[in-house]
């Protein structure tokens, strides 16, 4: 940990602030509905706290096992207790991302940084274990800078370690993996930078971490089903609600989950998240896809398009019914003009969702540019090359699975930490004219000039 002045541990304890505000007005009424949280994961993390046998296939049990735990410490502060882990963790991890960093803490930096961390803590507050997916994601890469810049085998292995429980929270970790790990080496190759002996160990080493966490998962669904897996069975249900997503589809079908459910009944298969239930909803899917391609394919698109400007979770969803029960968007606007609390809170959440969609595109587009100069330029470091590529790289790969298989915020917001935190990583590093070119550095100089301290200014110079 670097030195920290009076102005960082005032910035430390403000982010800290951030995370308990934010993810207390999160954790309880969030975006994960309260039914999902106590029917699948509170009360399989009891069966493991009572000792009985996990007995489901989905949701996989790294969340489950986390409640046990916390269980089997105090039942009567369960939720408290969960909620106090998550937000720690949260904003430890944003410390350490941003403390090391070279920057002089102004009130105006603050403000801008405040208003980007604020979905960060919405979504690692999730009852969920996508919050703890995204948290290894952000760990792991933090380890990747770390171990970039000082070569310490102690981040090769923290990444590992974290990749090894961040595959039993849900699958994305795979995905992050892959395609992080394949459009970096892409990227590498592309502008013949040189094969070195630490990036190979680097790579090895993290897939070896994941694929030995996955290991106790394997053998739980071989013992359970007599299939081995990878991951949960959902993803039939989840792909088979996504085909209503495109307006006037001509399935029929309603986005709602009673659609999987009711097709199922259909054909005699009672779970729809059993490996039977999960086998005939894919091929059920297919299926229609066999039948509509064309339509399959502008579902995929706009779902594309959605993943793009509206794809960043920052209040949740179900403050909605509270308050706008009956009422038109009209009618809303004046409720809150009148000075109505809860039609007030609607309307912060609707221009914060609007505004948070605007800056999550422009992040997106920034990050595309972002890939398109690390590849093309060789004076780009090394360790910034590779945080941009694997950023950009999952950031494709989330968008295609959400336009393939389902749209929904909390599956498109896990790049926003990744992208946040890469984009930060540059600014305060004081490299614009390596990274963005030198027309757009001329901008970005009077701005940093204007914001950051002697020391990114010396850097930026030298």
């Amino acid at each position: 940990m670097p030195h920290l002045n009076r102005q960082s541990w005032l910035v430390a304890g403000w982010i800290a602030f951030l995370a308990i505000l934010v993810g207390s007005l999160n954790f309880n009424n969030g975006l994960i509905p309260p039914s999902l949280y106590l029917i699948r994961y509170r009360s399989h993390g009891m069966e493991f706290a009572q000792g009985l046998v996990y007995s489901v296939t989905y949701p996989m049990w790294g969340y489950p096992l986390l409640v046990a735990g916390v269980a089997l410490f105090s039942m009567e502060w369960l939720d408290a207790l969960v909620f106090a882990i998550q937000v720690a963790v949260g904003a430890g991890l944003v410390l350490m991302w941003l403390l090391p960093l070279k920057i002089s803490w102004r009130p105006r930096q603050v403000a801008i940084l405040t208003c980007l961390l604020v979905p960060v803590f919405s979504f690692v507050s999730l009852r969920a274990p996508d919050a703890w997916a995204v948290m290894a994601m952000m760990f792991i890469l933090l380890c990747l800078r770390n171990w970039m810049q000082t070569k310490r085998r102690v981040w090769v292995v923290s990444a590992a370690i974290a990749a090894a429980i961040g595959v039993n929270m849900r699958s994305e970790l795979l995905g992050f993996f892959v395609s992080g790990t394949g459009i970096a080496l892409l990227g590498v190759f592309l502008i013949k930078q040189i094969w070195t002996r630490q990036l190979a160990i680097w790579f090895s080493v993290l897939f070896i971490g994941a694929g030995i966490g996955l290991i106790p998962w394997m053998i739980h669904a071989y013992r359970l089903t007599g299939v081995v897996l990878l991951s949960s069975t959902n993803s039939g249900m989840t792909m088979y609600e996504g085909f209503a997503q495109i307006p006037n589809n001509p399935w029929g079908r309603q986005d709602c989950d009673c659609e999987p459910q009711r097709y199922a009944d259909s054909i005699g298969v009672r779970d729809i998240v059993s490996v039977q239930g999960n086998d005939a909803l894919l091929a059920a899917s297919l299926q229609d896809i066999k039948k509509y391609p064309m339509v399959y394919v502008a579902k995929v698109g706009y779902n594309f398009v959605r993943a793009l400007t509206s794809g960043v979770h920052w209040m949740d969803d179900w403050w909605g019914p509270k308050i706008v029960h009956g009422s038109t968007q009209m009618q809303r606007l004046q409720r809150a003009l009148t000075g109505e609390p809860l039609a007030l809170v609607w309307l912060v959440r609707t221009l914060g969702y609007w505004f948070y969609r605007g800056i999550f595109f422009v992040m997106c587009i920034g990050a595309f540019w972002l890939a398109w100069r690390a590849v093309k330029s060789d004076q780009i470091s090394l360790d910034h090359r590779l945080l941009i590529l694997f950023s950009v790289g999952y950031l494709l790969y989330t968008f295609l699975m959400v336009a393939l298989i389902r749209f929904e915020v909390r599956y498109a917001t896990p790049p926003y930490p990744l992208l946040v935190f890469m984009l930060v990583n540059l600014f305060a590093s004081g490299s614009w004219r390596e990274v963005w070119g030198e027309k757009l550095a001329r901008v970005f100089t009077r701005v940093q000039n204007r914001r950051f301290g002697e020391m990114a200014r010396n850097n930026l110079n030298a």
